[in-house]
């Protein structure tokens, strides 16, 4: 008998409270309810939210964005655009807005959130469209938004992670240059054959049945598996991508696809750092309020951003940053 893994103790009590017979999944709630109880209940989850210098909503191309400026910063510097997670069919900016605040005030760079269309009303490839669009936007206003567009780099948990992934492997296919690239658990093969998705399925939050209703959602039926567009762990060739850091969870069912996307890169000679988180889930990077290990991983991606993108002003931690309670 395979012994059930070690859950550490802030993770342990989240899934004591969400593993109830009452709970209701996304998938039973349907799309438009999920995303109404995802953004009250992300928010909650986030906890008290960093105070970052300015914000400000603009239209990339028709797509909205949210522009997140550092505190006290008046010049030139990097810039991150930053794609939010939800299965391509929930989340937005309000949803994800501690984990745009948290890495501009940690790396002390400006942050562009990107607001892409949604599944299944905008399947693929509308949102691969839209981050590609808030990219191009971010380079062309890089000195309205203070940003040097020789130093930008993308950043995404989740679906959004695997959103950044193809934004990394279309930009350098048409000799755009991305300083660096964060993926946080992201799914980079709609196939889902890797082990974990066999023995994380249930019970650790991110269920597999609700990852594939996730993907249907997206792709719809019978999708094309080996169209990197989508399932990035299909591209043939991976030379030349921006330095990567992935971040994994133990107990997600992701985990294996996402640090085998990351062995590719390294068999690719790209650059790459990967960490995985023991005890935890799928979910705990946009969670610090509720599993501390979420602070962690956040100070892990801002200390790479920090360093890739060259940012001259300090590295701050958790503890050094300011708050404030966002409903």
């Amino acid at each position: 008998m395979t012994a059930r893994p070690r859950i550490e103790l802030a993770t342990a009590a989240y899934l004591r409270r969400l593993n109830v017979p009452s709970r209701t999944s996304e998938e039973e709630m349907g799309a438009a309810d999920a995303r109404e109880f995802n953004r009250k209940e992300l928010v909650a989850e986030f906890g008290p939210q960093p105070v970052v210098g300015a914000m400000a909503d603009h239209l990339a191309g028709g797509v909205p964005v949210r522009v997140f400026r550092p505190a006290g910063d008046a010049g030139v510097g990097p810039g991150v655009l930053y794609i939010h997670g939800g299965g391509w069919t929930v989340g937005d900016l309000d949803s994800h807005a501690g984990v745009s605040r948290a890495l501009c005030a940690l790396a002390g760079v400006t942050v562009v959130a990107v607001d892409y269309r949604l599944a299944p009303e905008h399947r693929y490839p509308a949102a691969v469209e839209d981050c590609e669009a808030a990219l191009e936007w971010l380079t062309a206003h890089a000195d309205d938004l203070g940003v040097d567009p020789r130093a930008i780099a993308v950043v995404g948990d989740s679906s959004g992670g695997n959103l950044a992934a193809v934004i990394a492997q279309r930009a350098t296919a048409a000799g755009v240059h991305l300083r660096c690239q964060v993926l946080v658990y992201p799914p980079v093969d709609s196939r889902s054959r890797s082990k974990s998705f066999e023995t994380m399925a249930t019970g650790y939050g991110l269920e597999a049945a609700e990852m594939l209703w996730y993907w249907s959602n997206y792709l719809g039926e019978a999708p094309k598996a080996d169209d990197p567009g989508h399932s990035p762990l299909a591209a043939h060739d991976l030379r030349g991508l921006p330095p990567a850091l992935i971040l994994t969870a133990e107990l997600d069912p992701l985990r294996d696809e996402a640090e085998e996307y990351g062995a590719a890169l390294v068999a690719a000679d790209v650059p790459v750092s990967m960490r995985r988180f023991d005890g935890t889930i799928h979910g705990f990077f946009r969670m610090p309020g509720t599993i501390p290990l979420g602070r962690v991983a956040l100070e892990s991606a801002a200390a790479f951003l920090h360093s890739r993108l060259s940012v001259t002003g300090p590295l701050r931690s958790w503890d050094d940053l300011s708050f404030e309670v966002v409903i």
